[in-house]
């Protein structure tokens, strides 16, 4: 009988048996594996491809709680901000 670990190493060796160090890949996999049609995720990157944000012409948010966590989300995949268990910077607002 083959084990659970030799089926899953079997499956992993037919597809391509892929590994990445790309933050944004690894948020993509896991959300088109596990949380969202992989058609969903293509209609959203390809209507950001159609009008890729820039600084003359940015995206524009209806909800500014969910725009500010989103922002925070990128960063931290970028590596901008500290992983979970360090202080931030203090922001002031003012």
């Amino acid at each position: 009988m083959v084990s659970t670990n030799d089926q899953v190493r079997f499956l992993r060796d037919r597809s391509g048996n892929i590994a990445s160090a790309d933050p944004i890949t690894s948020l993509l996999y896991e959300l088109m594996r596990d949380h969202l049609p992989i058609g969903v995720v293509e209609e959203i990157v390809n209507g950001i491809q159609i009008h890729r944000p820039t600084e003359d012409s940015p995206d524009y948010f209806t909800n500014g709680w969910l725009a500010r966590y989103a922002h925070d989300l990128s960063q931290r995949l970028q590596g901008k901000m500290p992983p979970p268990g360090e202080s931030p910077p203090r922001e002031v607002l003012r």
